[in-house]
């Protein structure tokens, strides 16, 4: 489903950043990547809590784990 919602709303960030979630446990990291950037493109549409939270998986893909961690504080 997801993937048939980006294909009508290439610009929904949530669900770019959902198929990013639920890439990296799948193993493919490439893919994950890619839909976090695609959700990156998009940011302005997510909610500040959702925002924040594509900062802190941004953040450990790029492996610059400190800065996810200080984004998680924020969070709770």
């Amino acid at each position: 489903l997801l993937d048939q919602a980006v294909t009508i709303d290439p610009t929904f960030a949530d669900a770019y950043l959902q198929l990013a979630l639920i890439s990296g446990p799948a193993g493919r990291p490439r893919e994950r990547s890619a839909y976090l950037r695609k959700a990156a493109g998009h940011g302005e549409r997510l909610s500040e809590r959702r925002r924040l939270l594509l900062d802190v998986e941004v953040a450990r893909d790029e492996g610059r784990f400190r800065d996810a961690a200080r984004q998680l504080d924020r969070l709770s």
